[in-house]
């Protein structure tokens, strides 16, 4: 992953439900919106999901299968930038 780089775009905060899932998969996971931005987004996982790389994430704000980049991860939570 890289180093983290000042935000393009502002975000703004939600609390909103969205499946998570990795390409090629049929399991997809339950995940919390908490910020998002024309460009992303930060999400709440479930603890033991780790995802890396590209995933595609689905919710009402967001749209069905938006292919995204993580980009940063911590014990909770995860960015990913929107392709």
């Amino acid at each position: 992953m890289q180093a983290l780089q000042p935000r393009r775009e502002e975000r703004s905060h939600l609390v909103q439900a969205a499946k998570l899932r990795l390409p090629g998969a049929a399991q997809a996971w339950s995940c919390m919106i908490r910020e998002i931005s024309p460009g992303g987004a930060r999400l709440r996982l479930p603890r033991g999901f780790e995802p890396d790389g590209r995933v595609l994430i689905t919710a009402l704000a967001i749209g069905t299968d938006r292919p995204a980049q993580v980009v940063w991860r911590n014990e909770t939570s995860i960015g990913i930038a929107f392709e």
